[in-house]
């Protein structure tokens, strides 16, 4: 592979991340008395490209990330709490609030 991103194989080359970039999302997810939630189910759709499933941790975190996709929908739900949506775009941080 060479320093630019490209991997040349059989003559022929083959665009890697730098022509397709990840969509990556991290942060943390809390109820709206700041106690993080674990097990908040993340689903990040982009257009042309299969859902991506994903879900928090004790502590409330998360991260979730899509290659070849430059923005889309991420969506949060868990049983007993209002889902939201938030359009995203690629190396964005989210704090999260999900209420009852």
């Amino acid at each position: 592979m060479s320093d630019a991103g490209y991997l040349v194989v059989s003559g022929a080359i083959l665009c890697l991340a730098a022509c397709y970039p990840a969509l990556s999302v991290r942060g943390t997810v809390h109820d709206s008395d700041g106690t993080p939630l674990q097990d908040v189910a993340l689903i990040l759709d982009a257009e042309g490209r299969g859902p991506h499933h994903a879900r928090s941790v004790a502590d409330g975190s998360f991260e979730i990330s899509m290659v070849g996709a430059p923005s889309g929908t991420l969506s949060f739900t868990k049983p007993g709490y209002k889902s939201v949506a938030f359009p995203v775009r690629r190396d964005l941080v989210l704090q999260v609030v999900l209420e009852h």
